[in-house]
């Protein structure tokens, strides 16, 4: 499907939506008592966030006052929608086939959240008349809900919880699981396309192969891809999963690489908020760390009342960890893509996290992806 969502852009005041399952005055007073200190946080934020960014930001031997004032702009604006809660409305226009909305309205039937269910039959209703056979109603399918309620049963029971605090003070990302054949996975795969003997055969005249043979095959199989041309199929042979800790706003954003396969923890207080450095020597700092603690304390307080409605009271700069495993073909496009200096500098880090990651494991095929060498040092984006 494609989807084209105006996501916590608009500097009006944000809609909030209190979660049904809140109908408690105790539980409703403390979702509404941390979310209107964020909202007006985010209100009052952008006189002082800008002054700050602009402390900040470096302006290039090339840079116009125009190219600098929508810089800090667009950073002013990341930084702000850090503030927004789960809770705050958003518009979002999708395109997709029946097939896919089947698939879509199945997910929401079974939701978790109350509104997440209310949601799907709205849209059910709206579309059955144009797809009465495929939509009409059926029985709900529970094989989501169930799995996860038996698994979260085996790893309480197999994984003893200890509090999962986390000391980092940007998002960052581990690469857990690697092959260690890489070099040769890719060259076999490369060279399997243009050979008839079965891959066992040609996997092991690969492994014979001397080291600078199979970096000399991997080296022009790249060498003629343009800027714009993504890496040809043969590197999704490889893969590799990342652990990632990530603010909202950033997971938002990686998210749209849909190629990878995500596997996010449980959204929850653990592992704190994100604090940009424009914040650091500001007046901003106190306020925004109070609204920050405040919105985690209440998420503790919900989670014990409605764990299901606790995470509507986070605000988007709160951290999340997610499993993320990419083949080759789809980290080089994820870290070629994000990296570059114009973009959200929380996915930036990552990107730049992914690479060296790869480097550190995998140095002769690392270089095969092609990153703007300044886009590390740099501190613009937004």
């Amino acid at each position: 499907f494609t989807e084209k969502a105006g996501s916590y852009q608009s500097s009006d005041t944000p809609e909030l939506v209190t979660p049904p399952e809140l109908s408690g005055a105790g539980s409703a007073t403390a979702f509404h008592r941390a979310t209107d200190a964020l909202v007006a946080l985010h209100e009052t934020a952008p006189g002082p966030l800008t002054d700050a960014v602009h402390r900040h930001q470096r302006r290039g031997p090339s840079d116009t006052q125009q190219a600098l004032d929508k810089r800090v702009s667009d950073a002013v604006r990341a930084i702000r929608r850090q503030l927004l809660p789960l809770a705050t409305r958003t518009d979002l226009l999708m395109t997709l086939n029946a097939r896919a909305l089947d698939h879509l309205l199945r997910r929401l039937d079974a939701g978790p959240q109350l509104e997440v269910r209310e949601l799907g039959a709205r849209l059910r209703a709206a579309a059955t008349p144009a797809l009465p056979n495929l939509l009409g109603p059926r029985p709900t399918s529970h094989y989501r809900s169930d799995t996860d309620d038996a698994m979260s049963g085996w790893a309480s029971e197999l994984l003893r919880e200890v509090a999962p605090g986390s000391s980092e003070d940007r998002n960052r990302a581990r690469l857990v699981r690697t092959p260690d054949d890489v070099e040769e996975r890719l060259v076999a795969a490369i060279l399997y396309r243009h050979a008839s003997l079965p891959y066992r055969t040609v996997r092991g005249r690969v492994d014979a192969l001397p080291p600078e043979t199979r970096s000399a095959v991997l080296d022009d199989f790249v060498r003629r891809r343009g800027h714009n041309d993504a890496p040809l199929r043969e590197f999704e042979h490889v893969e590799f999963t990342f652990e990632v800790v990530l603010d909202g706003v950033a997971l938002r954003e990686v998210r749209r690489h849909r190629l990878a396969v995500r596997t996010p923890q449980p959204l929850t207080a653990a592992h704190g908020y994100l604090t940009e450095p424009e914040l650091t020597d500001s007046p901003l700092l106190a306020p925004w760390r109070a609204a920050m603690d405040s919105a985690c304390a209440a998420f503790r307080e919900l989670d014990r009342i409605a764990p299901t409605a606790a995470p509507y009271v986070l605000p988007l700069g709160v951290r999340q960890r997610v499993l993320i495993t990419f083949s080759l073909r789809s980290l080089v496009r994820f870290v070629e893509l994000r990296s570059q200096r114009n973009g959200n500098r929380s996915v930036r880090n990552i990107a730049l996290d992914v690479l060296e990651e790869l480097r550190r494991a995998h140095p002769g095929v690392s270089r095969l992806v092609r990153v703007d060498s300044a886009a590390s040092q740099s501190v613009g984006g937004r």
